[in-house]
């Protein structure tokens, strides 16, 4: 996750998150179920996958409840990692999906979501219920100890681990002046970046890493992209734990991982281990970060096809750190690779908070259309897997004004 995001995915409770309409669902008579399950992998660890999936509507009003959005256990650690006031975050909000309703006859292909740094697996839960109503299985893994809380059906709480460096950038006791240098590293450092050409480029992405705050999080995003390759290898290997679940009825041979900041370059790694020897992995997209970790090492070559869309810029008082074109490199030397430059939009509005329109009068999110850009982006993203997973024609347009660079 970028700066921005580490210092404000926190603000999500703070006002209430009105209910979204999806307008282009594909499965008639459908509504959102939600599941959570514990998934143990083969190495030890335990997962805990948040489940949207496209299912029957309920057969009475009152017999399934609705999910709800902020848990308890998760209201007390986003208070504890931003400073906020527990009175400020509600966790009586509800999301569009319904637990205890049955996933409709049929299968439906897979999408993985990977969430951001010190964020939550539900942060695009808007996008997750688009994905469900469009007709696909959604998992959204939480980490144990990387992600803000994971909270196991047996009620086992696994908190973040608060020895990680870039969470003392966080919160009331935050040093800003400290944190403005760290903006002022990656606005030098990324506009360096830009300028190399392809060769240069790919040996100045370790430099990159070691001198801006992802160095911080070099290592998460290993540790959870095998996490996410452990993950697939086991659906596809049909255990007893998929069996149980709704994720038996996922098509394992149409498979997209994408995610947001830190997410998107874990989606990435993981796609291209898994694609190393048989194409497991159809389709990635990676939101709004650099790919600071390169999938083979001094090569720009990707194996999966996969989208980079780009917003314009992390802004902190006076520094402003650009993400355009940062990806360009990857784009230009793979045919089905592409990055789209958003120049207006901003890095949360990748997520849930772009419908949090008064985050906007803190200059937490861009100048761009908020909400309409949501639902532009929800779609997009239907579009794209629709073309790359099941061959559908790709009809969704770009947002007005943005730059494309390679092929979609």
């Amino acid at each position: 996750m970028h700066l921005t995001s580490l210092l404000c995915v926190c603000l999500t409770g703070m006002f209430t998150i009105m209910p979204f309409e999806v307008k282009s669902a594909e499965l008639d008579n459908t509504v959102v179920g939600r599941d959570s399950i514990d998934y143990l992998l083969l190495d030890g660890e335990r997962l805990q996958l948040e489940l949207w999936y496209p299912a029957l509507p309920p057969e009475s009003q009152s017999e399934p409840h609705k999910d709800y959005a902020f848990s308890a256990d998760l209201k007390q650690a986003l208070v504890e990692v931003s400073g906020m006031p527990s009175m400020t975050i509600s966790t009586k909000e509800t999301s569009n999906g319904f637990r205890g309703v049955s996933v409709k006859p049929g299968t439906f292909p897979l999408v993985i979501f990977s969430h951001g740094s010190a964020s939550f697996s539900r942060q695009n839960s808007r996008q997750l219920e688009a994905l469900a109503l469009a007709g696909y299985i959604v998992v959204a893994p939480s980490h144990p100890g990387e992600s803000l809380t994971t909270e196991y059906a047996d009620g086992t709480i696994q908190g973040i681990y608060r020895s990680q460096p870039a969470l003392a950038l966080m919160g009331s006791t935050a040093d800003k002046k400290q944190l403005a240098q760290e903006i002022e590293k990656i606005a030098h450092q990324s506009d360096q970046l830009r300028q190399q050409n392809a060769d240069d480029y790919i040996q100045a992405l370790p430099n990159f890493v070691a001198q801006t705050l992802f160095r911080h999080s070099a290592e998460s995003a290993t540790r959870r992209s095998q996490h996410l390759v452990q993950l697939v290898n086991q659906l596809k290997a049909n255990d007893n734990q998929v069996k149980q679940s709704v994720l038996a009825q996922a098509d394992l041979s149409r498979i997209a991982l994408y995610g947001h900041s830190l997410g998107g370059v874990i989606s990435v790694l993981a796609a291209e281990m898994l694609n190393k020897e048989q194409k497991t992995i159809q389709a990635v997209i990676n939101l709004d970060t650099v790919q600071f970790i390169p999938p083979k090492e001094n090569s720009l070559e990707l194996s999966t096809p996969t989208c980079f869309i780009m917003g314009g810029a992390t802004k902190m008082a006076k520094t402003i750190a650009s993400n355009l074109n940062l990806n360009r490199h990857w784009a230009e030397a793979n045919e089905a690779v592409c990055e789209i430059n958003i120049a207006k939009a901003a890095h949360n509005n990748f997520t849930d908070l772009t419908y949090v329109t008064p985050l906007k009068w803190f200059g937490l999110l861009g100048p761009i259309k908020n909400k309409a850009f949501g639902d532009w982006l929800n779609g997009f993203i239907i579009a794209y897997f629709n073309h790359k997973l099941s061959d559908k024609t790709y009809d969704y347009p770009i947002w007005p004004g943005a730059e494309l660079t390679g092929a979609i």
